[in-house]
């Protein structure tokens, strides 16, 4: 038994890529990297473990406290386990709002009535370290068993938290194809880091842990099954409860066995085939960094259109939402909807040209509703591609957080330029955690000479490139402004339609004249629009002391904003952080300048930092720099209608000033 799945991993190893590690080892603020943990059962409503000891009701929250939760912990990984529910439900678990009733439009469980379903499921910490637990109708017994901790800062407990290393799926092992399914009550070792026996998964010799997509085809008899890793100590606990005939697969981030290099699956009854999917692993010391986000719906195809087998559905996750351009993967839980016949479903990272791996995350038959946890590698432009195998299906996919960079991130533009504006060479840090780039040279309808040096070194960096235009409304006189006369109606005057066109034109230039480079996946970069000022010094902007000044205004922003979308292009703005004065009354740029133009849904990037009393004679130090930075990480910072994904600040760098990105 335990020589077939070698022979299976040592061949699976011949396709897979290592991605390049990148140190986690001083990690900035918000972000965390992962301790596992030996499987552990911390609630049972069936008995008293977790202290509820009666099914949950319908409607009904619980906030758990977790067992042996560290110093520094920012979220939890749990396998919830639903049984014998009265009547079809959903189970939530989410972070336990401060004011008690805050509760996010996510599920992780979809349960029928008698069944028991599992999930894995990553929650950021709430209120006072605790998980809310929800269910919806009907009773149900809730079962939890503690995988892991994310914890900020690297270490907790002097322990070293472990980096994450994504991969595109790679089957590692079907026992299907060697004939040899599980038989019941076996333990069958499965050699998963770089080992000296031969046995070659690609995954590093000194990994923590491993995330897996486990799926149990078939079974002949109900079962569970367990993946853990000590061969000598089975745990208290389960991942998966196929029930017989079907096929359930389940993400499992499982400890790995250093003495083994091993991480065990044991099947509880019967026989059944089992196969196992690889996604990434854990590295002390090295790899991405997590950062939890409030759980948050990015997509749900029964408002729009189900997913046919014939036409795989990009989804935009990195540059939209909470996600960071930058981010490399992320973790989330796909539920597919009501399929017209049996089927899977993958999801995997968008690569122009691209076709379905062999791998599998959701297996269901005709009519069902099935969830399952995945941490998914992002793709170019931000994309991944939910796939469909037979006839249709809706599908659901709820975020719980991403991976990116632990370094911070740099702007670099023709300030950069060396050694002068004008050079095809710039000047940057040696590494970085990415870059935003900017487009033109300074304002628009000008070309940034060093762009294409720039945009080379920024896709170098693990996190990529995005990049930026600073936007002005310069009025009528200027050269460009009513060159531009669509889509609106403009005739060379300052009018909304040319104010329109002029923002329009501004972006045309810069992703055509200018060129807009590939990002390092081989899609489009976000661009970020720049709307400051007015300062003296420039950009050049209509009266913000009146409506139709802020009116003119508004209008570029939106021209411009509307170009990008035309190009299917990510968008978001950069500009100063919500303030307001003494009185109340906003003061910051974006209010000032645009009188609150609304752009729902639109990320945010914003400056300046706080800072601390005394900082003129004591100047802070980064890492204080960085922490103060993140305090504009939240949604009172945000100064219109979409969420905070990066604020700004300042450090030297071989002598250099740059702007600093810390990203939320």
């Amino acid at each position: 038994m335990r020589r077939a799945f070698l022979l299976l991993l040592s061949l699976s190893a011949l396709v897979i890529v290592a991605p390049s590690a990148s140190a986690v080892v001083a990690t900035n603020p918000g972000q965390s990297t992962y301790l596992p943990r030996d499987p552990v059962r911390v609630l049972d409503s069936r008995t008293d473990i977790g202290g509820h000891q009666a099914p949950f009701g319908p409607g009904e929250l619980y906030d758990l406290a977790v067992p042996g939760t560290p110093t520094g912990a920012t979220a939890v990984v749990l396998n919830v386990t639903a049984v014998g529910a009265t009547a079809a439900t959903n189970i939530r678990a989410y972070p336990s709002p401060a004011n008690g009733t805050d509760q996010p439009t996510v599920s992780n469980l979809n349960v029928d009535p008698g069944v028991t379903v599992a999930d894995l499921v990553t929650v950021q910490l709430g209120a006072n370290g605790l998980v809310r637990l929800r269910n919806d109708a009907g009773s149900v017994n809730l079962v939890a068993d503690l995988a892991g901790f994310y914890v900020a800062g690297g270490m907790s407990d002097a322990e070293t938290g472990s980096g994450f290393h994504p991969v595109a799926p790679v089957r590692l092992v079907d026992t299907r194809d060697t004939g040899t399914p599980l038989q019941a009550g076996e333990a069958r070792s499965l050699p998963v880091r770089l080992t000296a026996s031969g046995g070659d998964s690609g995954v590093a010799s000194n990994a923590s842990a491993v995330v897996l997509n486990v799926t149990a085809v078939r079974p002949v008899t109900s079962t569970f099954l367990t993946v853990y890793p000590d061969p000598a100590n089975r745990p208290f606990a389960s991942n998966l409860n196929p029930r017989g005939g079907d096929t359930v697969a389940a993400l499992v981030i499982a400890k790995v066995d250093d003495a083994t290099d091993s991480v065990q699956i044991y099947n509880n009854a019967g026989t059944t085939d089992v196969v196992v999917d690889l996604a990434g692993w854990y590295e002390p010391g090295a790899g991405d960094v997590f950062h939890p986000v409030s759980p948050y719906r990015a997509l749900d195809t029964r408002s729009t259109s189900a997913i046919p087998s014939t036409s795989p559905r990009p989804l935009t996750l990195g540059g939209g939402r909470a996600v960071p351009f930058s981010a490399t993967s992320v973790a989330m839980t796909i539920t597919a909807v009501g399929p017209s016949a049996a089927t899977n479903l993958v999801v995997y990272p968008y690569a122009p040209g691209g076709s379905r791996p062999t791998a599998s995350n959701v297996n269901l038959s005709r009519g069902q509703i099935v969830p399952n946890a995945a941490i998914v590698q992002v793709g170019a432009s931000g994309r991944v591609v939910v796939d469909n195998a037979v006839q249709t299906v809706n599908a659901i996919v709820d975020v719980a957080g991403w991976f990116g960079p632990a370094a911070e991130g740099y702007d670099i533009s023709w300030p950069q330029c060396t050694p002068s504006r004008t050079s095809t060479t710039s000047n940057h840090p040696d590494t970085a955690g990415f870059a935003v780039i900017g487009l033109t040279n300074g304002k628009p309808y000008t070309s940034n000479a060093c762009l294409a040096d720039a945009f080379a070194w920024a896709n170098a960096q693990p996190g990529g490139a995005a990049g930026y235009i600073i936007l002005n409304a310069p009025g009528q006189g200027d050269a460009n402004w009513g060159a531009t006369r669509s889509p609106q109606s403009c005739d060379g005057t300052t009018t909304v339609g040319c104010a329109y066109d002029y923002g329009w034109g501004a972006v045309t230039y810069a992703i055509t004249n200018g060129g807009l480079p590939a990002d390092a996946r081989g899609g489009q970069p976000q661009v970020w629009l720049d709307v400051e000022g007015p300062y003296t010094s420039g950009p050049t902007w209509q009266d913000v002391t009146t409506s139709a000044g802020q009116t003119i205004n508004a209008a570029v922003v939106r021209g411009a904003r509307d170009r990008l979308t035309a190009a299917g292009i990510r968008t978001g703005i950069y500009s100063r952080k919500l303030t307001t004065n003494s009185a109340g009354t906003r003061t910051d740029d974006w209010f000032r300048l645009t009188g609150n133009l609304a752009l729902t849904n639109t990320q945010q990037w914003v400056f300046p930092r706080p800072t601390d009393p005394g900082e003129a004679s004591t100047p802070a130090t980064d890492a204080r720099k960085a922490e103060l930075a993140s305090l504009n990480c939240t949604t009172a910072k945000a100064f219109t209608g979409g969420d905070v994904v990066l604020s700004q600040y300042q450090t030297v760098v071989n002598g250099t000033t740059f702007d600093t990105n810390h990203a939320c």
